[in-house]
């Protein structure tokens, strides 16, 4: 590559370095910048804390091989943080997805369960309401016997 090759990809990885750098400074959640301070995030009745290193992409030189080699363990270090942050809060928000499915079919259980007890005591009701009418009918019927016996 003659000079001027060199400088245009010299100037092409500085900015995109840059490019980068301003992305990493303009990553936040609710306001707080993502890397370089502590986080931590409430999920149900636990919480996840994560400290995002902060990076600095503008410190390496990408003019030599080992600036360049640095440049790559920045980002791949970074890479890595953020991946391992983002598997925890995914595991969380996963076991607090269990924990909700399994509340609400608890819940659901308890309801059939009762809603099979309404129904079974609905139905030996109906059964007492049932003998309750034949006994009265039978006995009404024994005492138009007697009344019959009594007039003949």
């Amino acid at each position: 590559l003659n000079s001027d090759q060199k400088a245009m990809l010299h100037d092409q990885s500085a900015a995109i370095a840059r490019s980068m750098q301003n992305s990493i400074n303009n990553a936040s959640f609710n306001g707080k910048s993502l890397f370089g301070k502590e986080m931590s995030f409430s999920l149900g009745n636990s919480s996840v804390s994560t400290n995002l290193p902060a990076i600095d992409l503008s410190a390496n030189d990408l003019s030599t091989q080992e600036g360049i080699t640095e440049f790559m363990k920045t980002l791949h270090a970074a890479q890595i943080s953020v991946g391992s942050t983002m598997s925890e809060l995914e595991s969380s928000t996963n076991a607090i997805f269990a924990q909700i499915k399994t509340l609400s079919a608890s819940k659901s259980q308890m309801s059939d369960i009762d809603m099979a007890k309404e129904v079974m005591n609905y139905s030996q009701e109906g059964i007492m309401l049932n003998a309750s009418l034949i006994a009265q009918s039978h006995q009404n019927t024994i005492s138009a016997d007697r009344v019959s016996q009594l007039l003949s």
